[in-house]
């Protein structure tokens, strides 16, 4: 099959990496989208270097620009899609799957967020199949479901083990580093919410812990860089770093659900009330924060007679037994279309 996965957003790639390898090994020939955001082709440059990536659309500030945004891109990937005799289209966010309907090829969308509301019920609408973790709660004729996390497709214990070789080159020392990653507000998801990361930062350094500090608005790095080590993304072993912090603070929910997985305690300060994240809430991994006094109280709570490495050893059997592997559930369904 001629196989388009379409990346938007910079997590879509971890979502799909290994999906995309398999998918290559097996004989399928495979074409990558993706539209200018941030980080997204320096990541996607570098964890998929034997496929060649073709920039489609840009990703713009404000409602009117994006919605403009997204039809110019429609218009682009339909053209894209039709050269190339693309087969099936597989996708995660706003992507292609207007074009896939106007040409006839099944569009398979992964999503987890239920509270973008536009994004959920366009897919819902439109996709050939809708495929989502079984905390959601919908149905439909073209929902699917699976237990787990889509965070599980590259940070599963079957295929992901950290590694401390990075410790040495940061010169820092396990469980002695929080690991922050604080988002912009750029996306309509985060663009009313209150930033408390000075304070933050202040409260960690007079703990005598180093801070390992992941910032999406790089203008910000100078005012942090004589109190933080601030990371140059893309890093080869970030997930080693998060999984070998104390613990991770994140103002944006993906990196809070990717330490939870990691079996590091999170503390999510984005404010976003997320089905997603409620099953590690409720497995005292990840706890949500929205003011800077509970912030500081969670983080008391944390440092205070080794909690937070007590609650790594309770995180690791539901994410090694429980969960579903979700690469695996990417192929089981791009592979019953290879069998119609």
């Amino acid at each position: 099959m001629n196989i388009l996965i379409d990346l938007v957003h910079p997590s879509d790639v971890n979502l799909f990496k290994n999906a995309i390898s398999q998918l290559s090994k097996d004989g399928h020939k495979i074409f990558i989208t993706l539209r200018e955001r941030g980080k997204l082709y320096l990541i996607a440059k570098d964890e998929l270097k034997n496929f060649e990536l073709v920039l489609i659309g840009k990703h713009e500030h404000g409602f009117i620009n994006k919605v403009i945004a997204l039809i110019k891109r429609e218009i682009d990937l339909y053209r894209y899609i039709k050269r190339n005799k693309i087969d099936i289209s597989v996708n995660q966010g706003f992507s292609s799957v207007l074009s896939c309907r106007f040409i006839g090829i099944p569009f398979l969308q992964f999503e987890d967020d239920f509270e973008y509301k536009l994004a959920f019920y366009y897919n819902k609408l439109l996709a050939t199949r809708d495929i989502m973790p079984d905390y959601i709660p919908t149905k439909g004729r073209n929902i699917y479901k699976y237990h787990g996390f889509k965070e599980l497709a590259y940070l599963h214990p079957s295929v992901f083990i950290p590694n401390k070789g990075i410790l040495s080159e940061l010169k820092i020392t396990q469980f002695r580093y929080v690991f922050i990653r604080e988002i912009s507000n750029i996306s309509l998801n985060y663009s009313n919410r209150t930033s408390y990361l000075d304070e933050i930062v202040n409260f960690i350094n007079a703990k005598d812990l180093q801070i390992v500090l992941s910032l999406e608005d790089k203008s910000l790095s100078g005012h942090y860089k004589d109190r933080c080590i601030i990371l140059q993304e893309p890093v080869q072993d970030i997930y080693s770093l998060m999984a070998n912090a104390l613990l991770c603070i994140s103002s944006g929910d993906t990196m809070a659900r990717e330490a939870c997985l990691l079996s590091t305690p999170s503390i999510y300060t984005g404010g976003r009330e997320m089905l997603m994240n409620t099953p590690l809430i409720q497995k005292g991994i990840m706890y949500k924060e929205d003011s800077l006094e509970m912030i500081n109280e969670r983080l008391r709570y944390m440092l205070k007679d080794d909690n937070a490495l007590s609650i790594r050893s309770g995180a690791k059997k539901a994410i090694g037994e429980e969960w579903e592997y979700t690469t695996d559930v990417i192929l089981k369904h791009i592979k019953d279309f290879n069998k119609a």
